[in-house]
């Protein structure tokens, strides 16, 4: 079977980058199969690499580039592949109307001219808090255009959405849809050694629109008056639509002892980053569907403290990540949650534990081969329609 994904790809610095790596590499395991990975470019970045032998990646659109999906459908016709398979969140090709609402009109166009596709979308406009972000004011505008692109990508084929009530809204809204549930999927990290309870609190993301930095530093800073051993690492880089947020922290903050700016991490480097940690902070003030930090942090079986967002919330009931919960913005509620994760050892022990069951049985192995079904049932399907003709 030939598959076509369409996916930002790390590095990158567009939404989704690591996921759509992980994908690449669970990819070279099904060697029975042909994949081509239609890519972002970022010219700022070295996004060369050697992908393995059944997979080709080219490197085709840009965020914020009307034309991206005239490319990713010249991709296509030449490919010709069986299936098209998109990773999308709803600015995954850029945070301007038109390259965004364009974009997400490539599986429409896709289906239109006669292919076979499948998009996995992280998050739906419905559940999404614009008031947190730089659209501020313009609410109703984006959720009426992303409840608009949602209904057309519904027309282009199976939606493959990450939560129960994500699936249930689907079809119950949107016309003609057929939404299918699939778990987000657990990365196999090859950890350096086994995580250990520690004083020493990781942040990890893309910040600056709802994630915010101000709130984590002030979360360190509370936790170093407790406690002076306590040590804090963030991690990744601006958000696309906020250039610039996470270096002015780290100009302003990285000479505070214990309080480490630390950029971009490869993938190599993720396994040592993340088992460093004793526990995850996810410190938001809302959210866009499952985290991918907290999967991650489940793969490395470290804890993970998070505001409590009603997707968090049903993440961890789904997912069973082992988190522990505070009220979004509430200082106090942060701090305790961290001290009483990082003193009680058998309470961090049952959340480690927690988080490494469900990354052995919801690996991104068994994920894919969920997606492979999926794709041979269309294939299958397409098939017996022309034998009937």
């Amino acid at each position: 079977m030939k598959i076509l994904m369409v996916t930002s790809l790390s590095p990158s610095r567009v939404g989704l980058n690591e996921y759509g790596k992980i994908f690449l590499d669970t990819a070279a395991n099904f060697k029975c199969h042909e994949f081509t990975f239609a890519a972002d470019i970022d010219q700022s970045l070295d996004q060369s690499f050697e992908p393995p032998a059944n997979i080709k990646v080219c490197r085709i659109w840009r965020y914020n580039d009307i034309l991206s999906c005239f490319k990713i459908a010249q991709l296509a016709l030449r490919e010709r592949p069986d299936v098209v398979w998109f990773n999308l969140i709803i600015t995954s090709f850029g945070d301007r109307g038109l390259p965004a609402f364009l974009g997400l009109m490539t599986p429409l166009m896709l289906r239109v001219l006669g292919f076979r596709c499948v998009t996995t979308l992280h998050h739906l406009s419905a559940f999404l808090d614009f008031s947190a972000t730089r659209y501020r004011g313009y609410e109703i505008i984006f959720k009426l255009c992303g409840g608009i692109a949602e209904q057309l990508l519904a027309w282009s084929g199976p939606i493959a959405l990450l939560l129960d009530k994500y699936v249930t809204y689907f079809k119950n809204h949107y016309l003609f849809s057929n939404a299918v549930r699939m778990h987000h999927g657990f990365y196999a990290l090859q950890l350096p050694a086994a995580p250990q309870p520690s004083k020493h609190v990781l942040v990890f993301g893309k910040f600056g629109s709802y994630k915010k930095l101000d709130f984590p530093i002030e979360i360190f800073k509370s936790l170093r008056l407790i406690d002076s051993t306590y040590t804090m690492t963030i991690a990744g880089g601006s958000h696309p639509s906020y250039p610039g947020y996470y270096e002015s922290f780290a100009d302003q903050h990285g000479s505070i002892d214990g309080l480490d700016f630390i950029g971009y991490v490869s993938e190599q480097n993720l396994a040592d980053v993340f088992s460093k940690a004793g526990v995850v902070l996810l410190p938001y003030s809302s959210a866009t569907g499952v985290s991918g930090v907290a999967h991650l942090a489940a793969s490395a079986c470290v804890p993970v403290v998070a505001a409590e967002i009603e997707d968090f919330v049903a993440m961890a009931k789904e997912e069973h990540v082992g988190i522990k919960f505070f009220k979004p913005g509430d200082l106090a509620g942060a701090i305790h949650s961290i001290t009483e994760i990082i003193n009680d050892t058998s309470l961090w022990s049952e959340l480690s534990t927690l988080s490494s069951r469900s990354s052995t049985n919801y690996s991104i192995e068994r994920v894919f081969e969920s997606y492979m079904g999926l794709f041979e049932s269309l294939v299958a399907h397409k098939s017996k329609q022309r034998s009937r003709r």
